[in-house]
């Protein structure tokens, strides 16, 4: 699994090939690891999700309002770790939090006062996430709009902008 681990977290994010939506490999030992691609509209097909703007096909896509919520397949009870690549809307007059929920239960806090690109890590007990269905629930402190920030006219109140979403680990 060490090697698995260093695979999934070692990706190119400037990559910009169309790839599929989601990607899966199972191993005869259990071990897995999921892609979600978020620059492609392709990828509403395998998640659901509710506080987003629509897919920018080629860059990835922006939450847009307080609360957002990313609901994906998952394998049940499972060890697991999701890589989130994700950049958030920040300026040097505006920061952000995040409180980052799994399952409704408060999991971190993320604090952004730089825009670039971040790599979160989420580590999951096999206890976390019983269903088939796993929910990260995203709230955002004080999204802002470029246009209240005089950035440009777009009026999406934006918090964070998800490129990928990578999930791997091994069901016992």
């Amino acid at each position: 699994l060490a090697i698995l681990s260093l695979t999934a977290c070692s990706s190119d994010n400037k990559a910009k090939e169309e790839a599929p939506a989601e990607l899966s490999q199972v191993s005869d030992n259990n071990a897995y690891v999921k892609k979600y691609d978020f620059t492609s509209t392709e990828v509403l097909n395998h998640v659901s999700l509710t506080g987003f703007s629509d897919v920018e096909p080629g860059d990835g896509i922006w939450t847009s309002s307080n609360e957002a919520i990313i609901d994906m397949p998952w394998i049940a009870n499972s060890t697991s770790t999701i890589i989130l690549d994700l950049t958030p809307f920040v300026s040097e007059n505006h920061k952000i939090n995040v409180e980052v929920y799994i399952e409704d239960k408060l999991y971190d806090i993320w604090k952004f006062d730089k825009e670039t690109t971040y790599s979160k890590c989420i580590f999951i007990n096999p206890s976390d996430i019983t269903d088939d269905v796993a929910s990260i629930r995203f709230s955002i402190d004080t999204p802002k709009s470029p246009a209240e920030l005089g950035i440009n006219s777009d009026i999406r109140k934006l918090g964070l902008f998800f490129k990928n979403i990578t999930t791997f680990g091994f069901k016992e």
